[in-house]
């Protein structure tokens, strides 16, 4: 059984069939990573950040649509009336960021990641960028924010990460009567046909986010209810914590939103080619085949998955 902390491993029949990447270690490497000579190290950091953003990106689009709003916790009035003050934790693209900072321009955005890939040349006035490793602890004063936003990095810390350094910071740095959002999947995918369950073996993620990684090269197998239990141990300088869930199908629901629905599973799928041809060496007509299975077992088996949101308050003194 799968521990909360533990770092998943690509299984061994896997590694037979794509390749193992222990075998590689004599070729240059990128990233940290081994690969076949100079010319696939340049393309793995090509493809890499390009189809990391491209993924983050269509992410950011589905669950827009899926939870219609950006964000459930009560700030839209005073985050209106201006001179609020929002943290943005694992901003990825920063898609979600620039939403904001357009939807309320009167009140100020600041976001700390520590990818340096995602970074923009030109922002708006009421955006402030920081790279920052967040195990430092956060470069923040005490009860600065009015909002504290975090999203789909709950696999990049482990559980003692989340106790002892993540959650106190988060804790500290929001105002008294400031909100804080965690947002994140369900790491399992339901309703899968057999392609589908050997596909998730390889990428640890319906959504390829064990690639994303926040801090480190390891993937902590971190459950959706731990994390729930972490944040309640802020209590009582928390208030009641909020848990809403939504499925989100990969298949068609009715007619009109087929088209997206399938489009986004295959946008979804084609971005991880690269990565898992360069990783674990399988082959790029392979990935194809293997993609077009996958896509007509989502809409026979009615493939779907889970997304969270829980905010909470922090306490008036």
């Amino acid at each position: 059984m799968k521990l909360a902390g533990e770092r998943k491993n690509l299984p061994t029949s896997l590694m037979m069939r794509f390749g193992n990447n222990k075998k590689r270690n004599k070729w240059p490497k990128y990233n940290g990573r081994a690969h076949a000579g100079r010319a696939e190290s340049d393309l793995r950091g090509i493809f890499d950040d390009v189809d990391d953003i491209e993924r983050t990106r269509l992410l950011n689009y589905y669950f827009r649509f899926t939870w219609v709003r950006g964000f459930s916790s009560p700030v839209h009035d005073i985050l209106k009336a201006g001179d609020s003050k929002v943290l943005d934790i694992g901003c990825g693209s920063k898609d979600f960021l620039l939403e904001l900072s357009s939807e309320y321009p009167k009140s100020h955005f600041y976001s700390v990641d520590c990818a340096s890939k995602y970074s923009l040349t030109a922002l708006p006035h009421n955006v402030t960028l920081q790279q920052y490793d967040l195990l430092e602890g956060f470069p923040y004063d005490d009860e600065t924010f009015d909002f504290v936003n975090i999203r789909f990095v709950k696999h990049c810390f482990s559980e003692n990460e989340w106790k002892t350094i993540i959650i106190p910071n988060i804790m500290r740095v929001v105002k008294p009567g400031g909100w804080i959002e965690f947002m994140d999947v369900d790491e399992n995918v339901y309703n899968t046909g057999p392609e589908t369950r050997r596909f998730m073996q390889i990428v640890e993620s319906p959504y390829g986010l064990a690639s994303n990684n926040f801090s480190t090269n390891d993937f902590y197998d971190l459950k959706i209810e731990s994390l729930q239990e972490i944040i309640q141990s802020a209590q009582p300088e928390l208030g009641s914590l909020i848990v809403i869930d939504k499925l989100i199908p990969w298949h068609p629901t009715h007619s009109s939103v087929h088209k997206t629905d399938i489009h986004l599973a295959n946008k979804l799928l084609n971005s991880l080619k690269f990565k898992v041809h360069l990783e674990y060496g399988m082959k790029l007509d392979q990935f194809d085949k293997m993609s077009n299975k996958i896509i007509s077992e989502v809409e026979e088996f009615k493939t779907y998955t889970m997304t969270y949101r829980m905010f909470a308050r922090k306490r008036q003194l």
